[in-house]
């Protein structure tokens, strides 16, 4: 957690400002807002695009001042029908420009003078078909520890993707990303045998906190294969997946993938 200072981490993904996308739904009006601090729960908008079609992505986090960093990384996995475009990723140190202003959308950032963060020497980036993981190096997070001993710091992400043959149509690709500071971030569960054409999944969580839902990722040598996102209220049915994949709902955040 951060040190000697009672704001904490925050973060947002979304598209990028300039997307060249169509809006089916955006209930919350950020479609064209890039990333903004302070919107990380709220429902973006959901676009239109088609195979072949690049799409480009903003991510940023805000490191408060005084914060101090053991380790940072960040973890995009696409789902099926998007692929990751290698080489893409650009990563900033910014700052403020100016005041707050009253909506953080409004807000303007600079690049921090003497503070560039170049890759494999400041950070590293694990790149295949389906996504990345970045981890910042000693070089890195000493610089982003320095910075932050005087003011609040953003490190902005920019990233592309591209739709696949892959993607069903009419079937909603999630816009996600996990980061991790400070502890090493969670690993996906062990390589399982299927009982048959099956894969059962259940998640617990201990105390009274839940999540509004949860995301089970099927991956065969690291490339989605299936996806299904639940909310408390699912319990039962079953969901087709694509590809003759379908997920029986067998209880609150259970289930089985079948026809595997």
């Amino acid at each position: 957690y951060p040190k000697n200072t009672e704001k904490k981490v925050e973060f947002d993904k979304n598209f990028a400002k300039k997307h060249g996308l169509e809006a089916i739904t955006d209930p919350e009006t950020l479609k064209d807002v890039g990333a903004v601090i302070g919107n990380y729960q709220k429902t973006k908008a959901t676009l239109t695009s088609y195979v072949g079609k690049e799409i480009p992505y903003q991510a940023k986090a805000y490191l408060p001042k005084e914060s101090f960093f053991r380790q940072l990384h960040l973890t995009d996995t696409f789902d099926r029908g998007m692929e990751f475009k290698k080489g893409s990723m650009k990563v900033k140190a910014q700052e403020l420009d100016g005041q707050p202003a009253a909506d953080p959308k409004d807000n303007k950032y600079k690049d921090i003078a003497n503070l560039t963060l170049t890759a494999d020497t400041d950070y590293k980036i694990t790149e295949t078909d389906y996504g990345f993981t970045l981890k910042f190096e000693e070089a890195g997070l000493k610089k982003i520890n320095d910075a932050a001993k005087g003011k609040d710091i953003y490190v902005d992400f920019s990233y592309d993707g591209k739709v696949t043959k892959d993607a069903v149509v009419d079937d909603n690709i999630d816009n996600n990303i996990t980061i991790t500071y400070n502890h090493e971030p969670p690993k996906p569960s062990p390589e399982v045998e299927p009982d048959g054409d099956k894969i059962t999944v259940t998640k617990k969580w201990n105390g009274e906190h839940k999540p509004s839902k949860v995301k089970y990722q099927l991956l065969e040598n690291d490339k989605p294969v299936a996806d299904v996102t639940l909310t408390s209220a699912d319990t039962s049915g079953t969901k087709d997946l694509g590809n003759g994949i379908k997920f029986e709902v067998t209880g609150e955040w259970s289930g089985k993938f079948t026809g595997l």
